[in-house]
């Protein structure tokens, strides 16, 4: 049974309860130290067995939960003036970087094309128009939609303007 708990906790993360006939501490304390969550020596009532799962599984249900911070796509870094997209760098022009960045830090919400160009240097640049600000969109899509037809992170919100979602 020992063995049969290394090999699982090597590679799974599961939790283990083990059922033993033995009940020395010694084969208690070394099942602990592999891993196990619980040792229950026989004979048990089933109630205690049943209570027993139920605690480690609230705890493990828990501890999981906590842990599951979904991992984001892109990682925007204002410091180095870079975006990342699965830990990987995207090449963008000046124009491209000041939009991209913008939506990214308003993730989720709809940002409309007058916006993008006050919160950016766009105004102040050869992109004052919004057929300019559509071919810097489409060329960010193509930097980082998996299919630019049909995008899953930047978003055209019809009369609107753009939403960014990862």
């Amino acid at each position: 049974g020992l063995e049969v708990c290394k090999e699982i906790l090597t590679n799974h993360d599961i939790p283990i309860i083990i059922s033993s006939a033995r009940s020395d501490i010694t084969d208690k304390v070394t099942a602990l130290q592999l891993g196990a969550d619980d040792y229950l020596p026989k004979p048990y009532d089933p109630r205690e067995l049943e209570i027993r799962i139920k605690t480690i599984l609230r705890r493990y249900n828990t501890s999981t939960k906590v842990e599951e911070k979904p991992k984001k796509i892109f990682i925007f870094d204002e410091e180095k003036k870079e975006i990342r997209k699965n830990d990987k760098f995207i090449r963008l022009t000046a124009a491209e970087y000041e939009v991209l960045s913008l939506l990214i830090k308003r993730e989720g919400f709809v940002v409309s094309r007058d916006d993008i160009f006050e919160n950016s240097n766009l105004l102040n640049s050869d992109y004052d128009n919004i057929g300019s600000l559509a071919v810097i969109i489409n060329r960010i899509r193509h930097k980082i939609e998996n299919n630019p037809k049909t995008p899953e992170f930047l978003h055209t919100i019809r009369g609107m303007g753009y939403k960014f979602l990862q």
